[in-house]
């Protein structure tokens, strides 16, 4: 009897977890654009456990060199009332780097937790570098995705 309980504790477990897995997995492609800058081909995939966020670019307008040595950026999506963060990511160097074209890398959420695509209300994107010309912090928002107006 002992042994029948363990193989319908382990056949529930495995039932469960491949039910929750395959729950939902939705993906996006976002694109923006602001003054300055473009956000092309950023990623973002949604599992029931996790959150899969990056592998796009940031691309400086019209420029094909710009020098600094400090620069950041950051995702948010808008769940609710609350900014969430998806993905930050911030660079100082000793060095000076050239940021027309920035890889956002890929990032996966540890934590185990995943929040419901659908319920994302928009993403955006906050960049800031360091100016190095005019010593100061210069900054800009990219919309990547407005829930109100991206499926109407």
């Amino acid at each position: 009897m002992f042994v029948g309980m363990v193989f319908s504790l382990i056949a529930i477990t495995s039932y469960s977890s491949n039910d929750s897995t395959d729950q939902y997995r939705n993906y996006f492609s976002l694109r923006g654009e602001g003054k300055q800058w473009v956000v092309k081909h950023y990623q973002l995939e949604f599992s029931p456990e996790s959150i899969k966020a990056g592998n796009g670019n940031i691309v400086m307008k019209g420029r094909s060199e710009y020098s600094t040595d400090s620069y950041h950026f950051h995702v948010y999506a808008l769940y609710g009332d609350e900014n969430k963060v998806i993905q930050s990511h911030s660079v100082n160097s000793h060095e000076d780097l050239d940021i027309t074209h920035i890889p956002t890398g890929t990032i996966e959420s540890s934590d185990g937790i995943s929040l419901p695509p659908d319920q994302i209300k928009k993403i955006h994107m906050t960049i800031e570098w360091y100016d190095m010309e005019s010593e100061q912090w210069l900054d800009e928002r990219i919309d990547l995705f407005n829930k109100d107006t991206s499926f109407n």
